[in-house]
C-alpha cells in the first residue's frame, strides 16, 4: 500500500515538473515571438513617430532582457542594458535610435545593478531556444581602458560545458564591462547584451 502511494506521489510530482518546464518553453517562445513582431514594426514602419518608436525599443527590451541571462547563487540577473541595431559597426557596435553607450556605463552607477562574485562563484549563463550557447561569444573589458581604446583590447571568456563562464583571469575588486551579441537568423536585429561585474577579493 505504502509503495503504491509512493508511485502515485511520485508520477503526480513528475506531472507537475513536465507541466512547469512546458509552460516556461512556451511563455519563453511567446516572449519570443512577439519581440520579433515589434523589431518588424519599428523597422517597417514609417508612419511611427520617434516617441512611438522610443516606446517600442522599451518593450523590446523588456522582452530581450528575458531571453540570455546570468544565474549566481539562485539569483537571475538580467542584463543592465541592451542594445540593438540591424547591423554591426565595428563589430561591437549596436547603434539604432540611441547609439552604443556600452564603454560609457560604469560612468552612472545608478543605472545598473553590479553583480558581484567570488572566484568560488559559478555564473550560469541560461539561454531559451533557439538561441544557442554555442553561438556565443563573451566578452570583458575594463572600462577606462576602453575609455581610451574602445574595443581593441577587450578578452573573450571561455564558457565551459555546464554553461559555466570561466573567470580565473578577471582580476579581483575592479569591475569589467561584460557583453554578448546575438542574432538568430530569424531575428531582423543585433541584440547586445551588457552586464557590468566584479570579483571580490577573498579574504585569506
Amino acid at each position: 500500500m505504502v509503495k503504491k502511494i509512493f508511485v502515485v506521489i511520485f508520477f503526480i510530482y513528475a506531472y507537475f515538473l513536465m507541466s512547469v518546464i512546458c509552460y516556461s518553453d512556451n511563455n519563453a517562445q511567446t516572449m519570443l515571438l512577439k519581440l520579433r513582431d515589434l523589431e518588424k514594426e519599428i523597422l517597417s514602419n514609417d508612419e511611427l513617430s520617434q516617441e512611438s518608436r522610443k516606446y517600442l525599443l522599451v518593450e523590446m527590451e523588456e522582452l530581450a532582457k528575458e531571453m540570455i541571462t546570468l544565474r549566481l547563487n539562485k539569483q537571475n540577473y538580467r542584463a543592465s542594458y541592451i542594445y540593438f541595431s540591424e547591423n554591426l559597426e565595428d563589430k561591437y557596435i549596436c547603434n539604432f535610435i540611441y547609439p552604443d553607450g556600452t564603454i560609457y556605463i560604469t560612468d552612472f552607477p545608478a543605472f545598473y545593478e553590479k553583480i558581484l562574485f567570488s572566484e568560488t562563484d559559478k555564473l550560469k549563463i541560461k539561454i531559451i531556444s533557439p538561441y544557442k550557447i554555442e553561438d556565443l561569444v563573451f566578452y570583458m573589458g575594463e572600462p577606462a581602458e576602453m575609455h581610451i581604446n574602445s574595443y581593441a583590447n577587450i578578452k573573450p571568456l571561455v564558457i565551459n560545458k555546464n554553461n559555466i563562464l570561466e573567470t580565473t583571469i578577471i582580476p579581483e575588486d575592479k569591475k569589467f564591462i561584460l557583453f554578448t551579441i546575438i542574432k538568430d537568423k530569424n531575428d531582423l536585429m543585433y541584440k547586445k547584451y551588457v552586464w557590468i561585474i566584479e570579483k571580490k577579493l577573498l579574504k585569506k
